[in-house]
């Protein structure tokens, strides 16, 4: 396991993936330095990277780091009157770390801006997916073919999308995102659960 970093302002693909030689290209985007199961991959938060990002490997992490001015906003029933929403700033560290990476989607067509592919056990934090209005899912997780189990997403926006995300994974867990400005039919999020490989398993969102 390694732990690589990517920074479009200071990074280069020909750096050392370190925090202070690191990468310009996240992993999994055309053009990208290759990873291996189970390297953590730390991307500086307002980081835009266009194209479509295919997880290259098993049991990844990526998350972000540093601030950014595009901190996720959740809306949120306030406990005293269930009835008013509340905007509530999602953070890990408040002061040190804020803000998400971006993937920007324009342009591409094929399923899934962000896609998990048959990739077990992968981690992905703090991102937001925006313009994928020509792909038929901003997000993919898995097909309906595939055993595969592990996708997790936590603090994440998907913005802009003919659909949102598309789900045919057993356990996964999606936690404190937003997903707004869905086009086809309003679908947020579409998951199967009849194929043998979902019995007695839950998809879990929270």
């Amino acid at each position: 396991m390694a732990e690589r970093w990517v920074n479009n302002l200071i990074g280069s693909d020909s750096g050392a993936g370190t925090e202070n030689d690191p990468w310009l290209t996240v992993p999994g985007l055309t053009g990208a330095n290759a990873v291996t199961a189970g390297d953590i991959i730390n991307v500086r938060n307002g980081t835009v990277n266009t194209g479509r990002l295919v997880l290259p490997a098993n049991d990844l992490t990526y998350r972000g780091y540093g601030l950014a001015d595009n901190v996720l906003l959740m809306e949120i029933p306030y406990w005293l009157a269930p009835h008013v929403l509340r905007q509530v700033r999602v953070v890990r560290e408040p002061g040190v770390h804020e803000g998400m990476w971006i993937v920007d989607g324009t342009g591409q067509t094929s399923q899934g801006i962000l896609n998990f592919s048959a990739r077990t056990g992968c981690v992905i934090e703090d991102i937001c997916i925006t313009n994928s209005l020509e792909s038929s899912a901003a997000v993919s997780i898995g097909t309906s073919s595939q055993a595969n189990i592990g996708a997790t997403m936590r603090r994440f926006a998907v913005l802009g999308g003919k659909q949102g995300i598309a789900n045919y994974r057993p356990d996964t867990l999606l936690e404190d995102g937003v997903v707004r400005d869905t086009l086809d039919d309003g679908v947020v999020i579409g998951t199967g659960a009849t194929q043998n490989y979902h019995v007695g398993r839950f998809n879990i969102l929270r």
